[in-house]
């Protein structure tokens, strides 16, 4: 019963892991004693990664995992918005939790609307370099902001911000894997160098397409780690098996550790969780942006972390560079083939 709870904590967020997994990184920091309130959309996706937790959560879900990128489906998505912030307001008044913390998105629009409502104190991390217009509009409500990028301040103007570190899942002192122990668990060869391409929790499929472009220019002599996810059918394992390449492929594994250890060298997305995870484990990485979105925030993400990182960070972009699945290609050469 709610009567018996000592504390209390809720979280908003959903549709990305890389809102979500940050949340569960600092409920492992809570109190032994604490209770999760975790509001999420009802994708399958927020489902698999809650369920990743090992503290155990009340799982609330939203009926916000739909796209409304049309006109016609703007109605749709504010009956649904007023269905979860009633939603929220019952389960806020019902466990009555000491704050509210959230990694923004659209999920958490209604839940912090009713956190403020109800007088609940809210905290906003912002992620990325760059501010997404759903954490812009939280901040309002918010008591405090905590940014992992210090540019992200300025557009907090005139309220309560801190910069901390990136809320990660992993502890130095605990983390004891080495790149052998790595590449047994996952068995690929330790002679041979590992690219891992990482298109993030949701996948990437202009990522994807870039293996082939690798392939024929680094030849055989290359192993390939390939997060494909959920929305990509081809069958990128039948095709590696064909190119006589050495591969391991997966859509989505909460333990991405090992992959990481394993890999040489990493091209991903400019998700911060992506980048602040493969900075933590010191691997060079060939960051491809995700362009075209309102706010770029993940241009952003990549230029800050290539101004703070130049030894380990190559920032390539599809709109810039001319034939860029090439200019990507010949770096994963020169990277891994480094001519002596």
């Amino acid at each position: 019963m709610a009567s018996s709870i000592i504390t209390s904590i809720a979280y908003a967020a959903g549709k990305s892991g890389g809102h979500l997994i940050p949340c569960l990184a600092l409920i492992l920091q809570q109190p032994s004693d604490s209770y999760t309130l975790f509001f999420t959309s009802n994708a399958p996706l927020d489902t698999r990664i809650i369920q990743t937790s090992t503290k155990p959560i009340k799982h609330m879900q939203l009926p916000l995992s739909y796209s409304y990128d049309t006109w016609y489906k703007k109605p749709l998505l504010f009956c649904h918005l007023l269905i979860s912030f009633l939603i929220s307001l019952y389960q806020l008044w019902y466990y009555k939790p000491e704050k509210l913390i959230t990694t923004g998105g659209l999920v958490a629009i209604p839940v912090c609307l009713a956190a403020y409502c109800m007088r609940i104190p809210i905290e906003l991390y912002e992620l990325n370099a760059i501010p997404g217009k759903s954490a812009q509009f939280i901040s309002y409500l918010a008591n405090h902001i905590y940014v992992c990028f210090s540019d992200a301040q300025h557009y907090f103007a005139y309220r309560h911000t801190s910069v901390v570190p990136y809320p990660l899942r992993y502890n130095k002192i605990e983390q004891k894997m080495t790149k052998q122990d790595a590449r047994n668990i996952i068995t690929l060869s330790a002679q041979v160098p590992i690219l891992l391409i990482m298109g993030g929790s949701q996948g990437s499929l202009q990522l994807n397409a870039l293996a082939k472009d690798i392939v024929q220019i680094c030849g055989p002599n290359i192993q390939i780690i390939h997060q494909t996810g959920d929305t990509d059918t081809y069958d990128w394992q039948a095709w590696y098996d064909s190119q006589g390449i050495q591969s391991r492929v997966f859509t989505f594994d909460d333990n991405i550790i090992p992959y990481i250890m394993a890999a040489d060298l990493v091209i991903c997305r400019a998700g911060a969780g992506s980048l602040f995870e493969l900075i933590y484990f010191e691997k060079p990485c060939i960051i491809v942006p995700l362009e075209g979105a309102a706010d770029d925030h993940q241009v952003a993400n990549a230029y800050a972390m290539q101004k703070r990182y130049p030894q380990l960070c190559t920032v390539v972009r599809h709109s810039i560079q001319e034939k860029s699945s090439q200019v990507i290609s010949n770096v994963v050469k020169q990277k891994l083939f480094p001519i002596t």
